[in-house]
C-alpha cells in the first residue's frame, strides 16, 4: 500500500492499494473509486466501487482482481 502499512497494525491514515484493481458485479466491470486500507483499521481492505447502471435485479456475484489474481470467495451484492 501507499503509504506502507506494517503487518498486524493499524493504519494511520488511509493507504491505497498498490498495482491494478478491476471488480465487476454480475459479471459487469464496475468503476473502482477506492481500494486499500481505511485508517484504523489492521488487515481489512476496503474497496469502493460506483454500480454499473443497467445491472439485473438479484443477488449477483462480486469478482475482484488484483494484479490478475482473482478472489477465491464468493462474495454477492443484492440488487433491487
Amino acid at each position: 500500500t501507499t503509504p506502507p502499512v506494517p503487518a498486524g497494525q493499524a493504519a494511520g491514515q488511509t493507504a491505497t492499494l498498490n498495482g491494478t484493481v478491476s471488480i465487476t458485479i454480475g459479471g459487469v466491470p464496475a468503476t473502482v473509486l477506492f481500494a486499500g486500507i481505511a485508517a484504523g483499521s489492521a488487515g481489512v481492505y476496503q474497496f469502493n466501487v460506483q454500480l454499473p447502471a443497467g445491472l439485473a435485479a438479484g443477488d449477483l456475484p462480486v469478482v475482484i482482481q488484483y494484479n490478475g489474481v482473482q478472489s477465491s470467495q464468493t462474495a454477492y451484492l443484492r440488487v433491487l
